[in-house]
């Protein structure tokens, strides 16, 4: 087992990222009465510089999220990414018992981790097992064969250099599914919005 300052030396704000995860889940609850969050990718251009936040539909089996998800990895070589969080729900064994879990996936070139963190609902409210909390490097996890895959995909978008389209032609493809695209600083390229069902919506943050 890895320990969560490894991480820190490729993405320093990791320990915000956490903090965001669990608000999240503990606002879903308090809305929802649900701890089910949608995949949620977070591209950094530099250590410490968010770039673009993007949520994906959590519907469907794990394929089709696994598929949602890897669409929009294709933004990792488009922006020329420093690295990438991406969370989502999972299940971990703790005692023998099935516990809900969070499960924040860290990538870069050189590094890959996984961040594990458990949780149970207790008199109605969100405990957080942070004694639980497992930080691993990818390649020392056992996965099933569905999970290797979505790894492998992983490894992809952090490798490859030649895609055949641009950023806005990918935002808006990305509109089309009902992402929720979100942009830090308001640093975003013009393109089309076609998200809800809405007529063409030119959006630039220029």
């Amino acid at each position: 087992m890895q320990t969560i300052e490894l991480v820190k030396e490729v993405v320093p704000l990791i320990d915000e990222e956490i903090h965001a995860v669990k608000s999240i889940v503990e606002q879903n609850y308090v809305d929802f009465d649900s701890t089910k969050m949608s995949p949620l990718i977070v591209f950094f251009t530099a250590p410490e510089k968010r770039y673009i936040v993007v949520s994906t539909s959590d519907q469907g089996d794990f394929v089709d999220v696994v598929c949602r998800i890897s669409e929009a990895m294709n933004i990792y070589p488009l922006i020329d990414a420093h690295s990438a969080v991406i969370s989502m729900n999972t299940n971990v064994d703790i005692d023998g018992e099935t516990t809900p879990a969070i499960n924040m996936f860290v990538i870069s070139f050189a590094h890959a981790w996984s961040i594990t963190i458990p949780y149970e609902i207790q008199n109605s409210e969100i405990v957080w097992l942070n004694d639980n909390i497992n930080v691993s490097h990818i390649d020392d996890l056992e996965l099933d064969d569905e999970s290797r895959q979505m790894v492998s995909m992983f490894y992809i978008y952090v490798n490859v250099s030649n895609l055949h389209y641009n950023l806005p032609e990918l935002l808006s493809y990305l509109s089309t599914m009902n992402n929720a695209i979100n942009f830090i600083d308001n640093d975003a390229p013009p393109f089309f919005d076609m998200s809800n069902d809405e007529f063409l919506q030119k959006v630039s943050y220029e």
